[in-house]
């Protein structure tokens, strides 16, 4: 059985994700919740097999896509690392986060 991977976030991403959270929560009490927990089940899964999605944008994001959710979480991987750059919702243009990649 092999270690999972360490999966960092990005200040920017930690923006967009309590953007978000926030919105879920001002629509519906506790909305806000089920998609933080939508959004920790793709995280764990990324950190079990990072290499579980195709490789994207310029060739090095990989995209994961939450399951009750319109939310693609926008990744790379670094040795052991999963780097969380963004937290798109779908109908967001990819250079909304494309000066995210360093």
């Amino acid at each position: 059985m092999s270690v999972p991977f360490n999966v960092l976030i990005s200040q920017e991403a930690q923006w967009d994700i309590e953007e978000s959270y926030a919105f879920y929560e001002a629509a519906q009490q506790g909305l806000g919740e089920k998609f933080e927990e939508d959004l920790n089940t793709a995280f764990e899964a990324i950190a079990d097999n990072p290499k579980i999605c195709q490789l994207r944008y310029k060739r090095t994001i990989r995209i994961v896509f939450t399951k009750s959710f319109p939310f693609g979480i926008h990744y790379l991987i670094d040795g052991k690392e999963v780097k969380v750059i963004a937290v798109f919702h779908t109908s967001r243009s990819p250079k909304n986060w494309d000066n995210r990649i360093k």
